[in-house]
C-alpha cells in the first residue's frame, strides 16, 4: 500500500472535519468531490485502517471449473453434435428438462430452439429468420 495514498486520505479528512470547505479540500489535493464523499463514508474515527484501500478483486478465485458443470457442458456440446441443426433444442431439453421461460436466437437454424421457449426473441435475425419470426409473431429485436 502507497501510504502517501493513506496519508492524503487522512489529511483530506482531517481538513474535513475542522470544517474546511469540500471544493478548497479538493482544489489544494487535486481530487474530485466523489473522491473525498467516498473516503468520508468509510471513515471511522475509531479504526485507524479506513483510509487503507480495499481490493477489488475477488475474495475467491476458483482455479477450475466444477465437475457437474463440466459434465453438463459435455453433455450439452456431445448433443449438439449429434443433433446437428436440431441440437440447440434437444439439448435444452436434455439439460434444463423443463421449457426455458426466453429463448434467443439470430439464425433459421435456430428456430427449433426458438419453438420450444414460452417467448422466443429474434435478436438481429439473418432475413430467414426475421420472416419466420414475424409470421409466427416472435418479438423481433434489431439494435441499433
Amino acid at each position: 500500500m502507497d501510504h502517501s495514498q493513506e496519508y492524503r486520505r487522512q489529511q483530506a479528512m482531517a481538513r474535513y472535519l475542522a470544517g474546511d470547505n469540500i471544493e478548497v479540500i479538493c482544489h489544494d489535493l487535486h481530487c474530485a468531490k466523489s473522491w473525498l464523499y467516498k473516503w468520508k463514508a468509510r471513515y471511522q474515527a475509531d479504526n485507524s485502517t479506513w483510509a487503507t484501500s480495499r481490493s477489488t478483486q475477488p475474495q475467491r478465485k476458483p482455479s477450475q471449473t466444477s465437475q457437474p458443470v463440466v459434465e453438463r457442458i459435455l453433455t450439452l456440446s456431445r448433443t449438439l453434435e449429434q443433433q446437428g441443426k436440431q441440437g440447440k433444442a434437444a439439448a435444452i431439453r436434455e439439460v434444463i428438462q423443463r421449457v426455458p421461460d426466453a429463448v434467443f436466437g439470430n439464425s433459421i437454424h435456430d428456430a427449433a430452439m426458438l419453438e420450444m421457449g414460452r417467448h422466443p426473441y429474434a435478436v438481429n435475425p439473418n432475413p430467414d429468420l426475421r420472416e419466420l419470426a414475424r409470421d409466427r409473431s416472435w418479438t423481433v429485436y434489431q439494435p441499433t
